[in-house]
């Protein structure tokens, strides 16, 4: 774990699961977490926990299991078309990897709301419940 500044995104810490990398917007001494204010610490536990549920659980494995093939993947698209400059195009993912993202999107919560144009209102509904 290290530090990073991460001020100007605006965010006091975060988690990249697909490279198991928390990222701190504070410094911080991993031998000695009581010089931490309790918003700092907090902060740490947050992104930790974080870490936790993706190395020790199925389903976080599982995710960490489908970045990777992704990054393998476009990997071997850069390599087999002698790609040499930025951007790529062209690159269409496998329908594999396609059912595969569509599978994490869903079961991590994100489906349908990373795709809300930003103009569209946002509009909370109370929903029914089941009855059983």
């Amino acid at each position: 774990m290290c530090y990073f500044n991460i001020y100007e995104e605006k965010e006091r810490g975060s988690y990249n699961p697909g490279f198991f990398q928390m990222k701190l917007s504070f410094p911080f001494n991993i031998n000695d977490l009581s010089s931490m204010s309790l918003t700092d610490v907090g902060t740490f536990a947050h992104e930790y926990i974080h870490f936790l549920q993706n190395t020790s659980t199925p389903f976080g494995l599982w995710q960490a299991m489908i970045h990777y093939q992704n990054i393998s993947e476009f990997f071997a698209y850069i390599q087999g078309n002698g790609i040499t400059s930025k951007p790529v195009q062209g690159y269409v993912p496998s329908d594999n990897t396609k059912r595969r993202i569509a599978l994490e999107k869903e079961a991590s919560g994100y489906r349908g709301f990373l795709e809300v144009k930003e103009e569209e209102p946002f509009i909370i509904a109370k929903t029914k419940r089941a009855q059983f």
